[in-house]
C-alpha cells in the first residue's frame, strides 16, 4: 500500500465475494487476523453481511457503529478473543476490567487525562522530542519503529510515568511489538472449549524474553510505588488502591507506546511525501511560544490517524439475539466495526484515500461522524487527548529544523491488531539551519 502525492491504493483486504476460500481459512482469519476476511467492497458499502452462518457482520455506517460501541441497551460485549487478549496484557488492570470494578477504575485515573492537565504536559512533550532526535543519524536513514519509541518513553517519563527510565525507550519500544504479537496469538483451537490456561500455555504466554522483561519492569514500578508519596498525581499514585498496580502499569506502557508511536510514524511517512506540509509545520513550529497550541500540526495528526487509525478493527459479540443493519444476530456472532475502512469510506469522505489535513480545520464544514480513531460510547480512550498531543508535539517538533524524506520500499500495511508496516518506516532525517536568516541566503545561492 502506497500514498504518494496524489496516487494511493487501499490495503489488500481478501475478496471473499470474488475468490474462493477454503472454510477452516476464513475461520482461521477471524479468530487470528479479522481484517484479512473483510470484503473488498466495504469502502463503498455500509455492511457486508456474514459470508457463512453465524460468521462476522461487517459494519462502516458511522450511526450504527456508535450504537454498538455505546451500547444502550446492552445488547453487545466482547467476544471471547477479545476477552483473551485484554487479561492476558492487564490482567485484572482497567482495560480488562468490567462493571463496578472498572468503573471504579476508570475514576481513579482519569485526573491524568483532564485537559488542562495534558495542556501542562506540552512542554515536556517538545523537550523530550527534542532530546530524542538529536541523536537521530544524518547521514544513514531512521526505522521510525526504533527511533520514535525513546520519545514516547521520555515523554511518558516526563508525564504520567515518572518512574519510567527514558534510557531504556529503546529497549521497551523493540520488547513492546513482540509483547503485543505473544498476547495476541490466536488460531481455530481458541473456538474449541477449554481451560484458558491451557491456551495460554499452548501459545507460550509467560514463555517469551520480552514478555517477562515487561512484566519485571511493571512489577518493579509498582514495588517502588506500592506507597507514597500520595501528593503526586501521576499514574501509579492514582490507581494505588484502585485495582492491581502492576497490571494497570503494565497495560498502559504498550496502550501508551504501541498506538503513539506507530501513530508518529504514519505521520511522518505522511510528511516525507508532502514536503508542503512540512513547510508549513516548521514555519508554525518556529513562530509559536513553547507550550503552545499547533493548530496545523494537530490536523496533520488527525488526518494521520484517519488514514492509518491505531485499531484498524473494533469487535463486539452479541449478548441477545438482536438486529443490525437488517441482519439478525445470534448471541455470540460477531459484529466487526472495519474503522480502517469507515475512514476511507467514499460515502463518507472527499477524495478518502488523499492526505488533506485541511478537512480537520474549524471552519473546512468536514463531517467528521466517521472519525473515531480512539473509539467511542463508555470504552473511548480515556488517554485520547493524551495520544493526539504527544502526536501533534512529536511531529511539529521533528519537522521544526528538520527535513524528512522518504526511503527504500513503501511500507507494506497490515492491519493485525494495529496499522503497522509489516516491513518498517524508513525515513532520511536532515538538518537543516534553525536562523530564518540562513534560509534566506540558502535560497539565494
Amino acid at each position: 500500500m502506497s500514498i504518494q502525492g496524489d496516487k494511493s491504493e487501499r490495503p489488500p483486504f481478501f475478496k471473499l465475494s470474488e475468490t474462493p476460500v477454503r472454510l477452516t481459512t476464513y475461520l482461521r482469519g477471524v479468530v487470528s487476523d479479522p481484517a484479512s476476511v473483510i470484503p473488498a467492497d466495504i469502502y463503498d458499502q455500509w455492511v457486508a453481511p456474514p459470508k457463512i452462518p453465524g460468521g462476522p457482520l461487517v459494519i462502516t455506517r458511522p450511526e450504527t457503529v456508535r450504537d454498538i460501541l455505546r451500547d444502550k441497551d446492552a445488547r453487545f460485549g466482547r467476544n471471547k478473543q477479545l476477552r483473551t487478549m485484554m487479561r492476558r496484557v492487564w490482567g485484572k488492570g482497567l482495560a480488562a476490567a468490567e462493571g463496578d470494578d472498572w468503573a471504579q477504575q476508570r475514576r481513579a485515573v482519569a485526573p491524568a487525562f483532564r485537559p488542562d492537565r495534558v495542556a501542562k504536559t506540552r512542554r515536556a512533550f517538545e523537550q523530550a522530542t527534542r532530546t530524542a532526535i538529536d541523536q537521530w543519524p544524518t547521514d544513514q536513514p531512521i526505522d521510525a519503529d526504533v527511533e520514535i519509541g525513546p520519545i514516547v518513553a521520555a515523554m511518558l517519563a516526563g508525564s504520567i510515568l515518572p518512574d519510567l527510565d527514558p534510557a531504556r525507550g529503546r529497549e521497551i519500544s523493540q520488547d513492546i511489538p513482540k509483547f503485543v504479537e505473544d498476547m495476541t496469538r490466536f488460531g481455530l483451537l481458541d473456538l474449541v472449549p477449554m481451560p484458558e490456561k491451557w491456551l495460554d500455555w499452548y501459545r507460550g504466554t509467560g514463555r517469551t524474553k520480552a514478555e517477562q522483561r515487561m512484566r519485571q519492569l511493571a512489577a518493579a514500578i509498582a514495588d517502588k510505588r506500592a506507597s507514597g508519596p500520595d501528593e503526586l498525581a501521576d499514574l501509579p499514585a492514582l490507581m494505588r488502591g484502585h485495582g492491581p498496580l502492576a497490571d494497570n502499569i503494565l497495560g498502559f506502557m504498550p496502550a501508551g507506546f504501541e498506538t503513539t508511536a506507530r501513530a508518529i510514524g504514519w505521520g511522518l511517512f505522511l510528511l516525507a511525501r508532502h514536503p508542503e506540509w512540512q513547510e508549513r509545520l516548521r514555519a508554525e513550529a518556529r513562530a509559536s511560544a513553547d507550550g503552545a497550541e499547533r493548530p496545523l500540526a494537530r490536523q496533520v495528526a488527525q488526518e494521520s490517524l484517519r488514514l492509518y487509525p491505531p485499531a484498524p478493527i473494533m469487535v463486539r459479540s452479541a449478548i441477545c439475539k438482536t438486529e443490525i443493519e437488517g441482519q439478525r444476530l445470534k448471541p455470540g456472532q460477531v459484529a466487526m466495526i472495519a474503522v480502517f475502512a469507515m475512514h476511507r469510506h467514499r460515502r463518507l469522505w472527499d477524495q478518502p484515500d488523499m492526505f488533506r489535513p485541511e478537512r480537520f480545520a474549524p471552519d473546512s464544514g468536514t463531517n467528521l461522524d466517521g472519525f473515531l480513531p480512539f473509539g467511542s460510547g463508555p470504552r473511548l480512550c480515556i488517554a485520547a487527548q493524551f495520544a493526539l498531543t504527544e502526536i501533534e508535539v512529536a511531529l511539529s517538533e521533528i519537522v521544526r529544523n528538520r527535513q524528512i524524506e522518504a526511503f527504500g520500499p513503501e511500507p507494506e500495511v497490515s492491519l493485525k491488531i494495529t496499522t503497522h508496516a509489516v516491513n518498517g518506516i524508513k525515513l532520511l532525517v536532515r538538518p537543516m539551519s534553525t536562523s530564518p536568516a540562513d534560509m534566506i541566503l540558502k535560497e539565494t545561492q
